[in-house]
């Protein structure tokens, strides 16, 4: 039996695909697909902020002396901004591979490591019947 991927809990052969405790013959994996995850909460509310805060510096920026512009400016939007900006580095959205596994959608696997994510998607291409097909 050819193994085409075996790495801590993830293990690929030509007949399953293991992670964990699940176990999926390789020839009940239908439609596989990539996906990513939600983005994280504190960096998409800090976006938010960040942008809601722009009209209202605006409004209040014509009625403050530029000193206190600057101040309200770095406050209301540069600080949230900066903070959605170092949490979306720090936490990217997650890599997930889904399949189809006897009709049902399955997630397969998930983490934010964009090099492991690449060799388990490969290995799982190339020991698909349409990975098999190629040269």
């Amino acid at each position: 039996m050819t193994t085409f991927y075996d790495h801590d809990t993830v293990r690929i052969t030509e007949r399953s695909f293991s992670h964990g405790h699940h176990r999926y013959p390789i020839n009940q994996l239908d439609n596989l697909r990539k996906a990513r995850g939600p983005a994280d909460r504190i960096a998409q509310r800090a976006a938010c902020t960040a942008t809601l805060s722009l009209p209202a510096v605006v409004v209040i920026g014509s009625l403050v002396p530029p000193s206190a512009l600057l101040v309200l400016v770095g406050v209301l939007v540069a600080a949230p901004a900066t903070l959605a900006v170092v949490r979306a580095r720090m936490r990217p959205a997650e890599y997930q591979l889904w399949a189809d596994h006897q009709g049902t959608p399955v997630q397969l696997y998930q983490t934010r490591n964009t090099i492991e994510f690449g060799k388990i998607s490969r290995a799982l291409i190339r020991v698909s019947p349409v990975g098999r097909d190629r040269p």
